[in-house]
């Protein structure tokens, strides 16, 4: 559930139950069950358990392999190959606000390195954010800035349900960090600096986005915590060989921890761990013993790891994991013109919406500028 929490009164909202993990217990269950509250002092609705939502995908980003290819590579695809103007106004200073804003959006990137991080936020985050910076006579936009969305927080709605402001903070759990604020997006609004933001659209996520991946979350932390085992594994000699099964839970982790190394120092040599420690509920019962077979554990490992990165490449949508310079092994997407095809499809249904989605931010900025002109996104070219 999500849960939106407004002073004594809390209401609650469906969101998709995934695997058999309760509210909190984990990473991941933080990633799947949403908190939303009001933080009336500083007037915002928080983003997650501890208003680190954003922090969860990062961590999940970071730590699956599969996941960060797929994200990397579309928010490339994203940003596409440059930008053209399309020229509708021969007006001097609206020829000279678009070829600026291409070129030199800011002093210290161009647009395509915005909107290589806007890619990255929307496939990541579900949502982005862009500074737009008015003259003085506040009529034209001179400046765009990239605002990481997952510091972006919404103010809580005005009496006439609209969002009054957003707030930005590199940690919101650092009080050192400094909060900045700005107003939305408006050329009669307030403030020489405001804020574009956009969300993807789901049912019950009123406030935040949620990513497109957002189904295959499970999955992407199954594939971070079988490099770590892997790797353990490796350290330890591919161990364990042998399990034992005992009775009942231990009291605590404590316990259930001094009860394995007192085993592994008794018991092992000094290549490593070999023995697992299996903690039943079922306290009737007795301790079991028993062996491990080394390279069908292995097999199991290889079963599962191509089972995950299977489902993680389906929550994303991707055809063809060689798009992504991910080996496969059936062969498929290992000519060109397989390769050509899985990325029409991917481009078709998953860049091409986010790139329009962008233009259409871009655009905005030159409309209420009073710009008819258009930037456009050129398409990504695969290399082929």
């Amino acid at each position: 559930m999500a849960w939106f929490n407004f002073g004594k009164e809390t209401v609650e909202a469906p969101i998709p139950e995934i695997g058999n993990f309760s509210a909190y217990d984990g990473s991941v269950a933080d990633a799947l069950n949403m908190r939303i509250e009001v933080d009336r002092s500083r007037g915002i609705y928080t983003f997650g358990r501890r208003n680190d939502y954003p922090d969860l995908l990062v961590d999940l980003y970071d730590n699956s392999p599969t996941h960060q290819a797929v994200i990397n590579r579309t928010a490339l695809m994203i940003a596409g190959d440059g930008q053209e103007a399309e020229i509708r106004s021969e007006e001097l200073v609206d020829r000279v606000q678009i070829e600026m804003l291409i070129n030199h959006p800011n002093l210290n990137e161009s647009l395509s390195q915005i909107l290589h991080k806007v890619g990255r936020d929307v496939k990541l985050h579900g949502r982005y954010a862009i500074e737009c910076v008015w003259n003085e006579a506040h009529d034209k936009v001179v400046e765009l800035k990239h605002v990481d969305a997952g510091g972006v927080r919404i103010g809580v709605l005005n009496e006439e349900g609209k969002v009054p402001f957003y707030k930005y903070s590199e940690d919101w759990n650092d009080s050192n960090y400094k909060i900045t604020t700005y107003f939305p997006f408006d050329k009669n609004g307030a403030g020489s600096r405001q804020l574009i933001y956009v969300q993807l659209m789901r049912s019950g996520h009123l406030y935040y986005g949620l990513p497109d991946y957002y189904a295959a979350i499970n999955w992407i932390d199954l594939e971070s915590q079988i490099g770590v085992s892997h790797s353990e594994s490796a350290k330890n000699g591919f161990s364990p060989k042998v399990a034992v099964i005992f009775p009942a839970k231990p009291e605590s982790i404590e316990i259930e921890k001094k009860t394995m190394d007192n085993l592994n120092k008794t018991y092992s040599g000094s290549r490593g761990k070999k023995i697992m420690g299996i903690f039943s509920p079922r306290p009737e019962l007795m301790p079991i013993i028993q062996p491990l077979n080394v390279d069908m554990l292995h097999k199991q490992y290889q079963e599962i790891d191509g089972q995950t990165e299977r489902k993680i490449l389906t929550g994303h949508g991707v055809v063809s994991p060689m798009l992504f310079g991910i080996s496969t092994s059936n062969g498929f997407g290992s000519n060109a013109d397989e390769l050509r095809m899985s990325y029409h499809i991917y481009e078709k249904t998953v860049v091409a919406p986010y790139q329009r989605m962008v233009e259409d931010s871009l655009n905005r900025v030159l409309s209420a500028s009073g710009n008819t002109n258009r930037i456009v996104i050129n398409p990504y070219t695969l290399g082929l």
